[in-house]
């Protein structure tokens, strides 16, 4: 963990303030009889490359007609973009704070194009790690051939593989199929229990089809994708049918219906097949917003949502802390030190008198959920 974590520390050094860009808001809705009810929300806070630096899902409460806080996700990346440490967290109603609960970290070997990620979990008081996936890239590190996942075993107190993908793509560069094997929990071999075949008919009409097989790999059910895409290359129409082993046809089960604005995705609306009356009835949609945030420079004479002095000794001070709402400290070894609600009553200084000399990771984040991540030095 300490080696992502200076990865992450090492980009702020070259780029100490990193803002998002932009904010896509997702609001969901189900459909009760005609009417349609909000359900819940996400906001997706994407920096200036495209890459999503936090994630805030809420749950709306119909009784006091208001968003709840639900989870949030922080996400860090090296300097040739891929994503080396996400942070997952669940809103705690006892006391009213996020709670850190989950954390993956991605060792990236650029030698060998090989991605271990560790997925920790947050149980009894300390991070145990549940699960480590091996990614095996393609010599342009751009395509994943083979994934293997290995999860802990209490009993053995070690490691096994229990689960591995294999990819192959065409001439093009496309994915021609994706199978998964899964180890048999009696015989502890790997079985075929997933196989997926893709075909590209043109460029408007895309083809799916998964088959799922039991543990003697005899296919059990079938699952055909069927995407259109316009002439913008937008996906407008996903169909989704599945194969009547008795009839020997293949039925409709469900679609999903796209709308773009000015090449922004603004709605995702989803259907199931009705065979009563052989029409799709929405049963969810998914409206979109994005909303391009102001980009600010910064200047050794002009500091924005950030702290000083840095290097610090004993106290920091935070600049423009009525747009905060919360303040975390990392240290190197991913451990949360410092969370601090900010009140707008309260003056904007922390006291780090207590922290160990060193390198940490401050996130920074605002009361509309924007995430600013800096580098502290602890002298």
């Amino acid at each position: 963990m300490k080696i992502l974590l200076l990865n992450a520390l090492f980009c702020l050094l070259f780029n100490p303030f990193v803002y998002s860009q932009s904010k896509i808001i997702e609001l969901s809705e189900l459909n009760y009889s005609g009417n349609w009810r909000v359900f819940g929300k996400t906001e997706t806070f994407n920096n200036s490359q495209g890459q999503t630096d936090s994630l805030l899902t809420y749950l709306y409460n119909e009784t006091e007609a208001k968003f709840n806080n639900s989870n949030k996700f922080h996400f860090w990346y090296n300097g040739f973009g891929q994503r080396i440490l996400s942070n997952s967290y669940y809103w705690n109603n006892n006391t009213n704070e996020f709670k850190l609960t989950n954390r993956v970290e991605d060792d990236i070997n650029r030698d060998s194009f090989i991605i271990n990620k560790s997925n920790w979990t947050f149980y009894d008081g300390v991070f145990r790690i549940t699960t480590i996936l091996k990614v095996f890239y393609d010599s342009a590190f751009k395509n994943d051939l083979r994934l293997e996942r290995y999860a802990w075993d209490n009993n053995n107190q070690d490691f096994y593989l229990e689960l591995v993908e294999i990819k192959k793509y065409n001439l093009n560069g496309d994915l021609d199929s994706h199978t998964t094997f899964i180890r048999n929990t009696r015989s502890s071999e790997l079985k075929m229990r997933y196989q997926t075949v893709y075909k590209h008919n043109n460029n408007y009409e895309k083809l799916i089809y998964i088959n799922s097989l039991d543990s003697n790999e005899q296919i059990v059910s079938q699952v055909m994708r069927r995407s259109f895409y316009n002439f913008d290359n937008e996906l407008f129409i996903d169909e989704f049918s599945y194969y009547n082993t008795m009839d020997s046809i293949w039925q409709p089960d469900s679609k999903i219906d796209y709308s773009y604005k000015n090449g922004e995705l603004t709605e995702k609306l989803i259907s199931d097949f009705d065979f009563t009356y052989n029409i799709y009835i929405p049963r969810s949609r998914y409206r979109y917003e994005k909303v391009n945030l102001s980009l600010r420079k910064d200047s050794p004479f002009e500091i924005v949502n950030g702290f000083y002095p840095n290097p610090a000794k004993d106290k920091i001070t935070f600049i423009d802390g009525q747009n905060l709402a919360l303040i975390e400290i990392y240290d190197l070894n991913g451990r949360l030190i410092i969370s601090k609600k900010i009140d707008n009553n309260m003056n904007n200084e922390m006291d780090i008198s207590k922290l160990n000399s060193g390198i940490y990771l401050v996130n920074i984040i605002e009361n509309s959920g924007l995430v600013h991540s800096k580098k502290l030095i602890k002298n």
